[in-house]
C-alpha cells in the first residue's frame, strides 16, 4: 500500500500545520495569509525530499470533539486546493479532533489521497471531551464517496485515554481487522514525544498493514525508528529551530531524509 500511495515503501510524511483559522479562538490571519503560509511550508517539504504531506488545523485550539464549523471545512478546503496546485507529492488531510466527515469532504474537494484519523477504533476521552470510535460510519461514508482516501489510523493516540482499557497490540489488531485501516500510527504521549521502540515493535509484530511512527522523530533517532516501522509522520523536527509554530525548514527536511 505504501509503495503504491507514496512511491516508496518507507515514506516520510511532513506536516503543513495551518495557523489558527478564521472562527477559531486564536484566528487572526486572513485566508490569503493562511494560504501563503501553507504554500511556503508545502514547497519546503517537497524541496527537502518529503514523500507526502498532511494539511492540518493544528492551531485551532481548543479542539472541537464533534463536528468543526462549516467555516473551518470551507477554509481547509480552499487551502488544500491551493496546496494541491503547487506540489506533486501526495497530500493528506487531518481535521482536529477526529472530524472524519470534514476530512472526507476536504479530500473529495481537494483531491487528497489519504486522511489521518485519531480515533478509528477504541472510543476514548480527550482533555476536551469524549471521542467515539468512527470506523462504522467512516467506512460506510467512504464507500459512497467520489474519492476513497486511504485511512491512516492512530491507535491509543497522544492526548487520549481509552474508555475501555486494552493493550496497544489489541488496539492495532482491531484497527486492522475491524476498523479496516490502511495503516496504523503509533505516537508518544504528546506532540514531539516519540513512541518507544518497544511499543513500535509490539505493533509491528501484531499487524500485517503498515505501521507509522507518529511523533517525536528526529535526525538522531530516525534510523533506529525506521529499523522497526514502515514510515513516519514528522512535524516539529522539520520546523525552523525545531519549534512547532515556526515555518518548515527545507534544510532540516533534507538532513533527516539524508540519514535514511
Amino acid at each position: 500500500m505504501l509503495k503504491e500511495l507514496f512511491g516508496t515503501s518507507k515514506p516520510v510524511i511532513g506536516m503543513v500545520h495551518l495557523p489558527a483559522l478564521p472562527g477559531s479562538p486564536m484566528g487572526t490571519k486572513s485566508l490569503d495569509e493562511i494560504v501563503e503560509f501553507a504554500l511556503a511550508d508545502a514547497r519546503s517539504l517537497q524541496a527537502g525530499g518529503a514523500h507526502a504531506l498532511i494539511v492540518e488545523n493544528q492551531f485551532d485550539q481548543p479542539f472541537v470533539t464533534g463536528s468543526v464549523s462549516p467555516l473551518t471545512v470551507a477554509v481547509m478546503t480552499a487551502v488544500a486546493c491551493e496546496v494541491r496546485k503547487v506540489v506533486t507529492i501526495p497530500m493528506g488531510v487531518n481535521v482536529l479532533f477526529n472530524d472524519w466527515q470534514a476530512e472526507l469532504a476536504v479530500a473529495a474537494a481537494a483531491g487528497a489521497q489519504f486522511m489521518r484519523v485519531e480515533v478509528l477504533v477504541d472510543s476514548c476521552w480527550s482533555d476536551m471531551g469524549f471521542l467515539p470510535a468512527c470506523a462504522p460510519d467512516l467506512l460506510r461514508a467512504r464507500a459512497s464517496s467520489p474519492v476513497k482516501p486511504a485511512i491512516l489510523a492512530d491507535i491509543q493516540g497522544k492526548y487520549t485515554s481509552l474508555a475501555v482499557p486494552k493493550t496497544l497490540a489489541d488496539s492495532a489488531a482491531d484497527a486492522e481487522a475491524r476498523g479496516l485501516a490502511d495503516a496504523v500510527i503509533v505516537t508518544g504521549t504528546g506532540t514531539g514525544h516519540s513512541a518507544t521502540i518497544d511499543d513500535l515493535s509490539v505493533v509491528k509484530e501484531k499487524v500485517k498493514i503498515p505501521v507509522l511512527a507518529g511523533s517525536g522523530i528526529t535526525a538522531e533517532n530516525v534510523r533506529e525508528v525506521f529499523g522497526v516501522v514502515d514510515g513516519a509522520i514528522i512535524g516539529s523536527y522539520f520546523k525552523q529551530d525545531g519549534r512547532l509554530a515556526n515555518p518548515v525548514d527545507a534544510n532540516r527536511v533534507r538532513n533527516l531524509i539524508g540519514r535514511l
